[in-house]
């Protein structure tokens, strides 16, 4: 599903967040962050639209269950919230992860 020759510290994980970062007015389905997803250079072309949105899905609910979750699915709306549109760089704790915040 990822290009060869992206760079290491580019997830599938780390694409999904992006995707899940860019949805209009931080809102939106799975289904937009699918579409969101095809966008991003990283992402093969020719992977079909049932296997991005298992993909999607699965990165979805790891963000939704991180410690500081920046998605939370809303089960009364049926909608994804990007919860840290608001976030600069230097709001976020260094988790380790810090290298990986260029992704």
């Amino acid at each position: 599903m990822l290009k060869t020759d992206r760079p290491p510290r580019v997830t599938v994980l780390c694409l999904v967040r992006d995707a899940a970062a860019r949805l209009s007015e931080n809102i939106g389905t799975r289904s937009d962050v699918c579409i969101l997803m095809r966008d991003l250079q990283y992402i093969v072309e020719d992977i079909s639209d049932e296997q991005l949105n298992q993909v999607v899905s699965r990165g979805l609910d790891r963000l939704h269950y991180e410690n500081d979750p920046c998605a939370q699915y809303n089960g009364i709306t049926k909608l994804w919230v990007y919860l840290h549109g608001d976030r600069g760089e230097d709001d976020f704790d260094d988790d380790g992860t810090a290298h990986m915040r260029s992704c």
